[in-house]
């Protein structure tokens, strides 16, 4: 028998398993400040109340971060940086009882790194993948820029499959900066790295 009750001026179905697992559009880095931003589009569900957001810190916990309303689709992480490493979040549904079926596949942003050798005049970035888009990237871009410059500039791609990339003919008196866009099969989705200023090279 399903019985109902009203929570607020929204009509909660008491016997509901709760709304369906989502997932975000894409996660990417902002690269003023080094926030997290996360995107996600409206549940198709039109019970749903509300959206957690769920930080997976390095030790494995799910940590709740917040929780925002059904009109919300992006937030900003302002607790955690994605300058020392990789972040991961998942997203989880509220219907108007409260319940949930849980979350979807976790999204995780890209890590950029570097080594410079001084000799052969060479960096050698190297990141981690991102995660979350269910049919992968279809590549990767790099850019780079010069001496404090904020105009950057494309110099390669590689594909998806494909996390390093070799920076020829670098000069050792020039700061050289750089970030990496991940692109999804569709080409319509994208991610950015963490600041470039942690890839720089003085």
């Amino acid at each position: 028998e399903i019985s109902a009750c009203l929570v607020g001026s929204e009509m909660c179905i008491r016997d509901r398993v709760g709304a369906a697992p989502m997932t975000f559009d894409r996660i990417t880095v902002n690269n003023s400040n080094g926030q997290t931003n996360l995107y996600w589009t409206k549940h198709p569900d039109p019970t749903v109340m509300g959206y957690i957001i769920i930080y997976l810190d390095p030790s494995g916990a799910d940590v709740a971060i917040d929780t925002v309303s059904s009109t919300s689709f992006n937030y900003a992480d302002q607790f955690h940086s994605a300058l020392p490493r990789s972040q991961c979040y998942v997203i989880v549904p509220l219907d108007s009882c409260g319940k949930t079926t849980g979350a979807g596949i976790k999204h995780c942003t890209i890590h950029l790194g570097r080594t410079f050798d001084e000799c052969a005049g060479e960096v050698y970035l190297s990141w981690t993948p991102y995660t979350g888009w269910p049919n992968g990237l279809e590549e990767y871009s790099i850019y780079m820029a010069l001496n404090g410059d904020t105009n950057y500039t494309k110099i390669g791609s590689v594909l998806g499959e494909d996390t390093i990339f070799t920076v020829k003919n670098v000069n050792a008196l020039d700061v050289y900066s750089f970030y990496v866009i991940g692109k999804d099969k569709t080409l319509s989705l994208i991610h950015i790295s963490e600041p470039t200023r942690q890839a720089e090279i003085s």
